[in-house]
């Protein structure tokens, strides 16, 4: 049972599922970066119109500093993923009970449930992540046994098992 394929999800993964991806997995920095732009812009007007020249300039030099991160987050996080070994290629991804076989380039990965961190998701794919920047990819349209729907569920009641629990 525990090796038995119950869903597999198969897709060519382009460049615009991999600038999906990166946005998806980077929109906690980049909203970090816009509340240290926006907090840096208010309380710089604050201390300018205080008469705190140079306080007020150093809190504009950090809002410069959150608006570069937010632009640069995305593109640099591109370009590090690129340039690993052939990301765009197609990708079978075989589910069983307790692990996942990726396939690809003619390698095979394994990566066991216990390893993901997080789930994410958008209105094109599910991001199961192993890491705050490394992730399986499950296109919802790439199913070629089961469905998004089982899948989801499966996958919702592997995740809640992991979770630590905390008492209280």
């Amino acid at each position: 049972m525990s090796n038995q394929v119950l869903f597999e999800n198969k897709y060519d993964f382009d460049d615009k599922s991999l600038k999906k991806y990166v946005k998806t997995i980077t929109k906690g920095s980049r909203i970090s970066a816009l509340f240290v732009t926006v907090a840096g812009v208010i309380f710089a007007i604050m201390e300018y119109r205080n008469n705190s020249k140079i306080f007020s300039a150093v809190l504009g030099g950090i809002a410069i500093v959150g608006l570069l991160a937010y632009f640069i987050t995305v593109p640099r996080t591109l370009k590090n993923i690129r340039n690993q070994e052939n990301i765009l290629s197609e990708k079978i991804i075989q589910i069983t009970f307790n692990h996942m076989n990726i396939f690809e380039n003619n390698k095979e990965r394994k990566v066991k449930f216990g390893e993901i961190v997080s789930v994410l998701e958008d209105d094109e794919s599910m991001y199961l992540m192993v890491d705050k920047t490394k992730g399986v990819i499950i296109k919802k349209s790439g199913f070629t046994k089961g469905t998004f729907e089982e899948f989801k569920k499966f996958i919702d009641k592997k995740f809640i098992r992991q979770q630590p629990t905390t008492g209280g």
